[in-house]
């Protein structure tokens, strides 16, 4: 599957299998007692090596990774933290080494790495807090070179990245202090993310991955985002960007991943294609408006109309519809918009949660419900 070759089960010899039966045996018992220690809130040096040597035979156990996340903040361990933590990276590489695509693993790592780089940056140390993060930007650059598409190590990588961005180290205040131990500018960040994905796109056109990582840096951060000055558009090449993509296509024409990231070049102006009405329909009196993308039409209290009725004021965008009456004047009907698929029938048949009243809702059609007096409402009619 995605072009890589699955590897032939080689059938275990009876001793082979017989070792395998030992091993699941103490195994088994190793993992009775930790769990008896955890419930017993044992946490020492003793429950920290056990933990160790268990998640090394085995370390899919997401129960025992949050044990060791307990013993290390009970205090109960002696040794300065710091020291801790970079053991605990080094078992963590051991196991990623074993499973590549655990979650377990992963949340325990980047648990490891905030903790890290907390205690780094407290102490004044910038060095030493860059050096955490480049190492891990350096393992995940490894990790996808193995396989791109392992998308517990692209999160892993965008959290490393949203920590460089955020960072403000004690070395900062110093008007004086070392470049080397000041955190990247934001453009430089943008220019390692593009370089990344310029490269993997390079080996591999078919990476959804790197295109979405390429798309997402020309694009604004969205509305309301702490971040802004940070996550400002990298400005892209548009003529050299298609004349790249389009060797892309000429090498591979029938990879879906080039031809997406061409039509958002394009057709949807990198995402600020703005949404516009294809066409209306006039059905039973009630005007449905239909647009080219899904739109969110809300008023203060951010959502829209619910159970197919007419919406209670400010629960949905208000609008008006202009009504040609006989003899060719206009009249304006005051109403509001209202999703199609949002009443209780449709509902009734959704397996899913319920949103929340206060949720945005968005749909690519409307309805246009009249508000007001009886005259409004039959105005379509008429």
């Amino acid at each position: 599957m995605h072009g890589r070759v699955k590897k032939d089960m080689v059938e275990p010899t009876p001793e082979e299998k017989e070792k395998q039966k030992e091993q699941v045996r103490t195994a088994r018992a190793l993992f009775g007692k930790l769990l008896e220690l955890r419930a017993s809130k044992a946490y020492n040096q003793q429950a920290l090596d056990m933990t160790s040597k268990a998640l090394q035979f085995h370390p899919e156990f997401p129960t025992l990774w949050g044990y060791r996340r307990e013993i290390l903040t009970s205090g109960e361990v002696s040794g300065e933290l710091k020291e801790l933590l970079e053991v605990e990276m080094k078992l963590l590489e051991k196991a990623l080494r074993k499973s590549q695509k655990v979650y377990s693993i992963w949340f325990h790592r980047r648990w490891v790495v905030e903790r890290l780089f907390e205690v780094c940056d407290a102490a004044g140390a910038g060095e030493s807090a860059r050096q955490v993060l480049d190492t891990e930007l350096d393992l995940c650059g490894r990790l996808l070179e193995v396989d791109e598409r392992n998308f517990h190590c692209w999160n892993h990588r965008s959290h490393v990245m949203g920590l460089m961005r955020r960072w403000q180290p004690a070395s900062d205040a110093d008007q004086g202090a070392d470049a080397t131990t000041a955190p990247p500018k934001p453009s430089d960040l943008s220019e390692i993310d593009l370089a990344l994905s310029q490269e993997l796109i390079n080996k591999n056109f078919s990476n959804y991955s790197a295109w979405h990582l390429r798309a997402l840096l020309q694009q604004p951060p969205p509305p309301g985002c702490d971040a802004v000055e940070s996550l400002q558009p990298l400005e892209v090449d548009a003529a050299k960007e298609l004349e790249w993509v389009q060797q892309g296509i000429y090498t591979e024409p029938n990879d879906q991943s080039v031809w997406l990231y061409h039509h958002w070049l394009t057709t949807l102006n990198k995402g600020n294609e703005r949404p516009r009405i294809t066409h209306c329909a006039l059905m039973d009196g009630e005007l449905f408006v239909f647009f080219s993308r899904p739109v969110c039409a809300r008023g203060s209290s951010g959502s829209a109309a619910a159970d197919g009725a007419a919406p209670a004021q400010g629960h949905s965008q208000q609008a008006v519809a202009k009504v040609k009456r006989q003899g060719g004047f206009e009249e304006p009907v005051v109403g509001q918009l209202a999703p199609i698929g949002d009443d209780a029938a449709s509902r009734a048949l959704c397996r899913t949660r319920q949103h929340p009243a206060e949720r945005r809702r968005w749909a690519l059609a409307w309805r246009f419900v009249a508000s007001g007096s009886p005259a409004d409402v039959s105005a379509f009619a008429s």
